[in-house]
């Protein structure tokens, strides 16, 4: 019962969390949350409850039409000006190895279950789509270069990113990174 009632009052809101924690966050997964069904999220939240989302390596394991269900279910729980956090493998990165880890049946931990290989462009277009302000934050364009904005943990922490990844060394500073978009709902 009090697992039930943190989860139905807590506004900030982990997706697919595995065995992520961060503090003042309610981490959820399969089958409990189903972030694709607005009628399944339901028995837990009202709409405009949430302050904020994140997902890390998690849509890349939902295909096209779960992909836009989802975003379309967090736009409906998510508060005015509230906030989505996502991440997923870049298929713009420039290392073969790291495609070939990542892309949907790859060699990869976990790429047998992706779906799609998102890039800057085509992931922020399934969010813009539903109404969100999208802001990427860490990405490789279409020319093979980084691009990095200032981000912070406030809205969640990227363990998979340039600047937490445990891969990624003074050698080889960007070995592992994310795809890393905030969606914001300002309506």
């Amino acid at each position: 019962l009090r697992h039930q009632l943190y989860l139905k009052y807590c506004t900030k809101i982990i997706i697919g969390s595995g065995c992520t924690q961060q503090r003042g966050w309610f981490s959820t997964d399969l089958p409990e949350i189903d972030i694709t069904s607005v009628k399944k999220c339901s028995k837990f939240w009202k709409g405009n409850s949430k302050i904020a989302f994140l997902a890390e390596h998690v849509w890349e394991h939902l295909n096209e039409d779960e992909a836009h269900s989802g975003a379309e279910c967090c736009y409906y729980f998510l508060k005015k000006n509230g906030r989505l956090r996502i991440a997923v493998p870049d298929g713009f990165h420039p290392n073969q190895n790291y495609i070939d880890q990542v892309k949907p049946n790859g060699n990869g931990l976990g790429s047998d279950d992706h779906k799609i290989l998102y890039t800057v462009e085509n992931l922020s277009k399934v969010f813009a789509n539903i109404g969100f302000e999208v802001n990427p934050l860490e990405y490789w364009d279409s020319q093979g270069n980084f691009v990095q904005k200032e981000w912070n943990d406030q809205w969640g922490r990227i363990e998979r990113s340039a600047a937490n990844d445990s891969r990624n060394t003074k050698d080889n500073p960007l070995t592992y990174t994310s795809l890393i978009i905030d969606c914001v709902k300002r309506k």
